[in-house]
């Protein structure tokens, strides 16, 4: 948690240190949207599925159905977040390999250049794999919200309907849930990673 707090921190003062200097917003908008072009397929998948769940009301209707059973809403819940993650790390991977690099094609990369690269893309190379997955939190969340507003003027009048909004209220809860989780899991992934190795070593 710590070191999510202190990510956080150097984030917003990353940032306002960013609008203090119009002279870097070129260079920084060019960066973030190659690294937008390496991660072009998980974009497709998050964008994409996201829309076609939000926009469309044969997928909105989902949110309405009584008839689901917690379990299978459980399902749901676990399919969106493997989506969200495998978003993620499809991206992570893209990002860290090297064919996106015009240099690694003629002779591979110097660890001067790698180093040069992971200061120069430190930001949107971490960022945009975790904002990719979070995306497909916030298209779920609305999608519930366009089908609960379909649903409220006739919540007076039907039962059903007073249900179904009650149903995407808990859905939304579950879903603010699930993305708590992600982004906990995504910060603190490596510092697990990093303990658990180290009392691997310890034991070996």
């Amino acid at each position: 948690m710590r070191d999510l707090v202190t990510s956080f921190v150097a984030a917003v003062y990353g940032l306002v240190d960013w609008l203090k200097h119009p002279r870097w917003w070129p260079a920084t908008l060019w960066r973030w949207g190659r690294v937008l072009w390496v991660c072009r397929i998980p974009v497709v998948s998050s964008l994409g599925g996201g829309l076609l769940l939000s926009a469309t009301p044969q997928a909105r209707d989902c949110f309405s159905d009584l008839g689901l059973s917690f379990w299978q809403w459980t399902t749901f819940f676990v399919l969106m977040f493997l989506w969200a993650w495998t978003v993620h790390i499809a991206a992570r991977r893209a990002v860290l390999a090297d064919d996106w690099v015009p240099e690694a094609r003629c002779g591979g990369l110097s660890e001067q250049r790698r180093k040069e690269l992971r200061e120069e893309y430190e930001w949107p190379a971490l960022l945009v794999p975790r904002l990719l997955g979070l995306m497909v939190f916030l298209f779920v969340w609305f999608a519930l919200f366009r089908a609960r507003a379909n649903l409220v003027t006739a919540e007076d009048v039907l039962v059903e309907a007073h249900e179904a909004v009650t149903l995407s209220w808990w859905l939304e809860v579950a879903t603010i849930v699930t993305a708590l989780i992600y982004i906990l899991m995504i910060w603190t992934r490596r510092h697990v990673r990093s303990v658990l190795a180290c009392e691997s070593d310890q034991m070996l």
